[in-house]
C-alpha cells in the first residue's frame, strides 16, 4: 500500500469515487498468494494506476481551490520529490534488467521462433513469451531458476509434453538470478541435463533446444 500511494502522499484515499472503482482490483491483489502481486516492482499493479492518479488529480483540484498558491506549490514539489525518491530506490534493480535489443538479436530471435512448430508446447525466457502466447501450452523459463517457483511450498516442474525450450542466456532476469542466487545455476544445469535436451541451434547467446 505504501509503495503505491505513499509517493502520492496518500491522496487517493481522500477521493471516495476513485476508491470505489479501485477497491475490487486492490482486493484481488491483496488476497493473492503471489508475492509479485504485493509490490509495484512488477507490472501486475498497473491496473490500479489510472484510478490512483485520478484520485490524486481530484484531490489536487480541490486543494487548488481552497489552499493558497504557495501551499499548493509546496504540495506539488513534495509530490515530485517523493516520486523521484521512489524511482531512485528501484533504479539499481531496473538498471540491471534494462536491455536494448539490437537488430541482429531481433533477427536471430525471429529465426529461432520459426523453427518451433506452430502448436508445439514450449518453455522460453521472457522476451519470447509474448510471441508464443497464442499457443495452448507455453511456460516461462523463470519458473525453472527462480526460487519463488522452486521451494517446499511450490515446486514447478516442466511438463513432459514440452518438446522445445528457447532460452536467451543474455536475458537480464536470468543473468541477475545467476549472479545473486547460488542455487539458480544448479537449477538451470539440472533442467538441461536431466531433461534430455539437445541443441537445435545456438546463436548470439540464444539457444533452441528440443527433446
Amino acid at each position: 500500500i505504501f509503495e503505491m500511494i505513499g509517493p502520492l502522499i496518500f491522496m487517493p484515499l481522500a477521493d471516495f469515487g476513485s476508491l470505489v472503482l479501485v477497491l475490487p482490483i486492490f482486493l484481488m491483489h491483496l488476497l493473492s498468494s503471489a508475492y509479485q502481486e504485493h509490490t509495484i516492482y512488477y507490472a501486475y499493479s498497473l491496473t490500479m494506476v489510472p484510478f490512483l492518479f485520478l484520485g490524486t488529480i481530484q484531490v489536487l483540484s480541490h486543494l487548488k481551490l481552497v489552499w493558497q498558491k504557495k501551499a499548493f506549490i509546496i504540495v506539488i514539489v513534495l509530490l515530485v520529490l517523493l516520486n523521484l525518491t521512489a524511482f531512485w530506490n528501484y533504479w539499481p534493480e531496473m538498471k540491471g534488467r534494462y536491455v536494448v535489443y539490437n537488430d541482429n538479436l531481433t533477427a536471430t530471435s525471429n529465426e529461432m521462433l520459426k523453427l518451433i512448430p506452430p502448436q508445439a508446447p514450449v518453455i522460453a525466457t521472457f522476451a519470447f513469451l509474448s510471441k508464443l502466447s497464442q499457443r495452448e501450452h507455453v511456460y516461462g523459463f523463470h519458473k525453472i531458476y527462480n526460487s519463488a517457483f522452486q521451494n517446499k511450498d511450490f515446486h514447478f516442474k516442466c511438463p513432459d509434453m514440452v518438446k522445445y525450450a528457447l532460452i536467451n542466456f543474455k536475458d537480464p532476469w536470468l543473468m541477475h538470478a545467476l549472479r545473486d542466487d547460488p542455487q539458480a545455476k544448479g537449477r538451470v544445469e539440472a533442467f538441461l541435463k536431466d531433461g534430455g535436451w539437445k541443441v537445435v541451434r545456438s546463436q548470439e547467446g540464444i539457444v533452441l533446444y528440443e527433446r
